[in-house]
């Protein structure tokens, strides 16, 4: 049996992180003697950190939600250097000598907390950057285990060498996905039983895909209802707005689609039972027609996870084209640890001769003596 034992307790500060030494990538000098090793610091960025990110080469994560309302990392630290706030995000830099040489940001989520990552970057020279992303990382899982924070989420593009890095510090790969993408998608209008969602609705969904999800990825996410609660914003998107439409017939829920509308471009995410793949078609054209009523923004995205091709070839025929693949990461601040097992010992009796069934002795009776008259 396993127990599992946190990592990191309730502090809420940590200080800043002595990564060590790194070495160059290669030498620029014609003696070809190697730079001396320098220490490398990890901490939380400070507002007069805000020059110093300008010249760090950023890679945006999390797509395509990030893309939603742009990114900017120096107005993500302008928000994380606010007053404390649920929602603001994390920002951590690795300085050498007081020079920055990389970031990275995660953004906090509800109902638990979780944390995403959002961007992260180097600016190393002719350093090696694979020790500033260590550095950078693990600095960023402490903080989050001394938060409370059970799970860290990355979602980068497949192939790159940030799953090489991530990797490197535990993050573990449980599903990939796909993006699409459409300037002016087109519908069909194919007649399907959709309406909008409800707030009752919320439960129904999250049956939908717990019956529809692999239990890998249900145990890796550990997603509630509330995931598909409408009420507030997103908070990985930029506080866009969430909205949701359902295919509800005689047979129950066939397919779910949530949709966050943000300042420049809106994202879909379907459930559907692979049982009811007909009624994909019929949901797109539904919210594709609603968004060119309700939203200016005419560029549309749409997320497909690895056990959804069933649905790539609907939204081609909507004028969607893919543009990325991602791998999906999870992180556990929290470590197995195996308790104890005591056997018991095995006692040997001998084996006795089983003595006779009889009676209580209250009712044995002395016998009579056959002289007594």
């Amino acid at each position: 049996m396993r127990a599992v034992v946190p990592l990191a307790q309730s502090e809420r500060s940590i200080e800043p992180d002595s990564v060590g030494v790194w070495g160059p990538d290669h030498v620029d000098n014609e003696s070809g003697d190697s730079p001396s090793p320098l220490n490398l610091v990890v901490r939380g960025a400070r507002l007069t950190d805000l020059f110093g990110l300008a010249k760090i080469s950023t890679v945006q994560l999390n797509q395509p939600d990030i893309g939603l309302d742009g990114y900017s990392a120096m107005r993500s630290e302008l928000r994380s250097a606010l007053p404390i706030a649920r929602s603001k995000p994390f920002l951590y830099v690795a300085t050498v000598e007081s020079r920055l040489v990389g970031m990275v940001q995660f953004q906090p989520t509800a109902p638990d907390r979780r944390w995403h990552a959002i961007a992260i970057g180097t600016a190393t020279g002719v350093y090696h950057s694979g020790p500033v992303e260590d550095g950078l990382l693990r600095h960023a899982i402490t903080a989050a285990g001394l938060r409370g924070v059970k799970r860290l989420f990355a979602r980068l593009p497949s192939g790159s060498e940030l799953v090489e890095s991530f990797g490197r510090i535990g993050f573990a790969p449980y599903a990939t996905e796909t993006i699409f993408v459409a300037d002016v998608p087109q519908g069909h209008a194919k007649s399907v039983p959709v309406r909008r969602q409800e707030t009752s609705d919320t439960w129904a969904i999250h049956q939908l895909h717990n019956s529809t999800v692999p239990k890998q990825v249900q145990y890796a996410e550990a997603m509630t209802s509330h995931r598909w609660d409408l009420r507030g914003r997103d908070e990985l998107a930029g506080g866009g707005n969430r909205l949701g439409w359902l295919v509800d017939d005689n047979a129950g829920l066939a397919a779910y689609g949530r949709v966050l509308v943000g300042p420049r471009a809106n994202s879909i995410e379907l459930l559907y039972s692979p049982d009811r793949t007909e009624t994909i078609g019929g949901l797109l054209d539904r919210i594709l027609t609603d968004l060119r009523l309700e939203s200016k923004q005419k560029r549309v995205y749409c997320t497909l996870r690895g056990y959804q091709v069933e649905a790539a070839k609907e939204l081609e025929l909507r004028g969607f084209e893919p543009i990325l693949e991602q791998d999906l990461l999870v992180k556990y601040t929290t470590a197995t640890a195996r308790a104890p097992q005591f056997e018991p010992l095995p006692l040997h009796s001998e084996l006795i001769e089983r003595l006779p069934k009889r009676v209580p002795s209250f009712l044995s009776q002395t016998p009579k003596d056959e002289k007594a008259g």
